[in-house]
C-alpha cells in the first residue's frame, strides 16, 4: 500500500494527523497549541493539491482521501474550539443557558455542515474549476482566528471579547459553507488575496495595537493575518468567482 501512496497522500495524511493533534489540545485545554496545529494544516492541505499537480497520483482516491482528513482537521477539530471555548457548564445546560445553547448550536452546525460541503466535493464538485460554497479550510482559519481575537473563555480576546460576534460569524459561514455561492480556487486568484488580505491585515494590525496595546505581539499577528486572509477571502470570492469568464474555468485538482 506504501508505494502506491503518492507525495500528495503523504501530505493529505499529515493533515489529517495535524487535525486529529489539534482535537487532542483541545481536549487539554491548551487551545492556542490546537489553533496553531490547525493552521499548520490548512497549509498542508493546500500543499497536497500542488503535489498532486506536480507528482501526479497512483490512484483514484485522492478527492475521498482529502475529505477524510479535511473533516478531522477542518470540521471536528474547529467546532471542538468553538465548543470548548464559550460552553460554560457553570452556567447551566444548553437547556436552560442560552449562551451556552449558541454555542452547542454553533459548534454542531460547523461540524454538520462542514460535513456536508465535503461530501458534496467529492460527490463532483472537486472536477469543477471552482468551489461550490465557502471552503471547509477557508472557514477553519476564519473561526480560528474570531476565538482568539474576540474569545472568552480559556483563550482570553487579543483585541476585545465579543462571543456573540464569534458564535454569529460562525452561525452565518456554517450556512455559507452549504450554499451555491462560487468561491475560486486560491491558485487561480493568489495575487488578488495577496494584496488585498495585506491591505485588511494592515488595518486590523493597526486597529489592534490602538485597542490592546499590551497584547503579547505573536499571537495577535498572527490571527490578525489569518482573519484578513480569511475575510478578504470570504468577501471577495464570490465577486472575483462570478466576475472571471466561465471560458477560463479550467477543472484543476481541489484537494
Amino acid at each position: 500500500m506504501t508505494r502506491r501512496l503518492s507525495p500528495a497522500d503523504y501530505l493529505t495524511l499529515a493533515n489529517g494527523v495535524l487535525g486529529f493533534l489539534a482535537i487532542t489540545y483541545v481536549i487539554d485545554k491548551k487551545l492556542l497549541v490546537a489553533s496553531v496545529l490547525i493552521l499548520v494544516a490548512a497549509v498542508v492541505d493546500g500543499l497536497d493539491g500542488w503535489a498532486a499537480r506536480r507528482w501526479g497520483t497512483t490512484h483514484s482516491r485522492g478527492a475521498a482521501l482529502d475529505s477524510v482528513a479535511d473533516a478531522i482537521s477542518f470540521c471536528l477539530a474547529p467546532a471542538l474550539l468553538l465548543y470548548t471555548e464559550f460552553y460554560d457548564p457553570v452556567r447551566g445546560t444548553a437547556w436552560t443557558d442560552l449562551p451556552n445553547a449558541l454555542a452547542v448550536a454553533a459548534a454542531t452546525l460547523v461540524a454538520i455542515f462542514g460535513l456536508f460541503r465535503l461530501a458534496r466535493f467529492v460527490e463532483g464538485d472537486h472536477r469543477r474549476g471552482e468551489f461550490v460554497g465557502f471552503p471547509t479550510p477557508a472557514n477553519a482559519l476564519f473561526l480560528v482566528s474570531m476565538v482568539h481575537l474576540f474569545g472568552d473563555g480559556p483563550v482570553r480576546g487579543l483585541l476585545f471579547s465579543a462571543p456573540p460576534l464569534v458564535l454569529g460569524a460562525s452561525l452565518l459561514t456554517s450556512f455559507l459553507m452549504v450554499s451555491e455561492i462560487p468561491y475560486p480556487k486560491v491558485g487561480d486568484a493568489a495575487r488578488v488575496w495577496v494584496f488585498v488580505g495585506a491591505a485588511v491585515f494592515g488595518g486590523l494590525l493597526l486597529l489592534a495595537a490602538v485597542l490592546q496595546p499590551s497584547a503579547d505581539l505573536p499571537p495577535l499577528v498572527l490571527f490578525t493575518f489569518t482573519l484578513a486572509l480569511s475575510v478578504a477571502y470570504l468577501a471577495g470570492g464570490p465577486l472575483y468567482a462570478r466576475a472571471r469568464p466561465r471560458e477560463e474555468m479550467v477543472p484543476v485538482h481541489g484537494r
